[in-house]
């Protein structure tokens, strides 16, 4: 009998439903604070976060971006957050931990977004598409499907203590080993679009006059 795709993801869901939608929950929660944050900030950060804004658009719009510079920058940040969660994960006490790192990442999509839409409303949708939404289409899949898998590992170290059920918690650690791997390749996908695509998709909002 071969393998059925559909019925292993049915069995992961119920295994990590509670899981992925508590660190799911973690990262709106974090994205809805980041959004309203931005309405506390002074008039003069606000003119200077601007600022930042368009010199930033106008380096990625120009044609002298470096791409593996930009790539390298991206993908060491991006994989330092995918690092980070993982390593939280491997002790009971790092389980909180890994909630407020999910937290943080969902805080900063949300700051982001909306500084955009709000320093620039004429061109801030197709700005926030490109810049911000674009990449975490990778980016936060893998966040959260690490923090997930990070979450549901932490629970059974406490659940399961290291004289009971060894074989089955070594089994969990490879499973779990094995979908931050396929996170950190989508990792390094959303920062090759980051450091490739965006900026290539910037330049047509150049008119616009961002």
């Amino acid at each position: 009998m071969g393998w059925d795709p559909a019925g292993a993801w049915d069995r992961w869901w119920d295994q990590h439903r509670a899981y992925s939608l508590l660190v799911m929950a973690a990262f709106l929660l974090g994205t809805l604070l980041g959004a309203l944050a931005v309405n506390v900030l002074p008039g003069t950060e606000t003119a200077q976060l601007a600022a930042r804004i368009h010199a930033l658009v106008s380096v990625a719009a120009g044609p002298g971006l470096p791409t593996g510079a930009v790539f390298l920058a991206a993908a060491g940040t991006n994989l330092k957050v995918l690092g980070l969660i993982y390593i939280l994960s491997l002790s009971v006490a790092g389980m909180p931990l890994v909630l407020l790192a999910v937290l943080f990442r969902g805080f900063v999509l949300g700051f982001a977004l909306a500084l955009m839409l709000t320093l620039l409303p004429s061109a801030g949708v197709g700005l926030a598409l490109v810049a911000v939404v674009l990449p975490n289409l990778l980016l936060v899949p893998a966040w959260l499907a690490t923090g997930s898998g990070g979450v549901a590992f932490s629970w059974q170290l406490l659940s399961r203590p290291a004289w009971r059920g060894r074989g089955r918690l070594w089994e969990s650690f490879g499973a779990y080993s094995a979908v931050a791997l396929l996170a950190g390749v989508a990792v390094l996908a959303g920062s090759g679009t980051q450091a490739v695509v965006t900026p290539w998709l910037m330049k047509s909002l150049v008119h616009f006059g961002v």
